[in-house]
């Protein structure tokens, strides 16, 4: 069971909070900006986020989203900044369609998390 919003193009964050407590699937594909506070909203919802349609986040979007403990789709993002790269790079990621709790994203974000967990190893 889910919730299917995917004509939506932008979200409120009342309306992201309200979201976040269905359960199941909950499909945004439409969703064309995602705000630091609607992500933050989203990121209590229990269940797999599927926002594919998003091309870009902000470093505190990602920060919020690398706080969700389920899988979200986020393959419409071509690039991420060196922070968001490291807010979200601790998630198992994947550039395909798998099931489970992972992060699906394009190629190219593949590499900068990549990139992105490998310097922060060093740092370590």
């Amino acid at each position: 069971m889910g919730a299917g919003h995917d004509g939506l193009t932008r979200l409120s964050e009342q309306a992201a909070r309200r979201l976040s407590g269905h359960s199941g699937h909950l499909s945004l594909r439409g969703l064309r900006v995602l705000s630091g506070t609607v992500a933050e909203s989203l990121c209590r919802h229990e269940g797999f986020i599927d926002i594919r349609s998003v091309s870009s986040i902000s470093d505190a979007a990602a920060a919020s989203l690398g706080k969700h403990s389920s899988g979200i789709n986020l393959t419409g993002v071509g690039h991420l900044s060196d922070h968001a790269a490291e807010a979200l790079c601790h998630l198992r990621f994947t550039t395909t369609d798998a099931v489970g709790t992972f992060l699906r994203v394009s190629d190219a974000v593949a590499r900068q998390l990549k990139n992105a967990r490998s310097r922060l190893r060093r740092h370590l």
